[in-house]
């Protein structure tokens, strides 16, 4: 059997991208799954919603946790708590959560952009 070294692949100097290949294709994702959020939809699309972007958030503090704690990193985790699906924060207010839904779309669209950009 041979090894990586015998085929001319040395995994050791590969740069590592903290995520960020796989992460930028999650942020992407997760900031359509927000757009489409402001729109009127069941709750069980909502519910969902929580789910996915509150891991989301998680694994992005996870992704950047060399930065130690940063204002982007609490910014996440207040993200995280608001989206959690084990204790919902309810607002009762669509109009409300329609805002909160863009302003964290657009959150996960920077971050889209800032792992582009750090691995161009």
């Amino acid at each position: 059997m041979s090894s990586n070294k015998e085929l001319g692949v040395d995994r050791t100097k590969q740069p590592n991208d903290g995520g960020g290949g796989i992460m930028k294709y999650l942020t992407s994702i997760i900031a359509v799954l927000l757009a489409i959020g402001c729109f009127s939809l069941p709750m069980g699309y909502y519910t969902f919603l929580r789910l996915v972007a509150c891991g989301g958030a998680v694994a992005i503090i996870v992704a950047d946790r060399e930065r130690g704690v940063s204002f982007s990193n609490v910014l996440w985790a207040i993200v995280a708590v608001l989206f959690n699906p084990i204790l919902p924060v309810y607002l009762h207010s669509k109009p409300v959560w329609v805002v909160i839904d863009a302003a964290v779309a657009l959150l996960f669209a920077y971050k889209t952009y800032y792992y582009h950009k750090r691995n161009a």
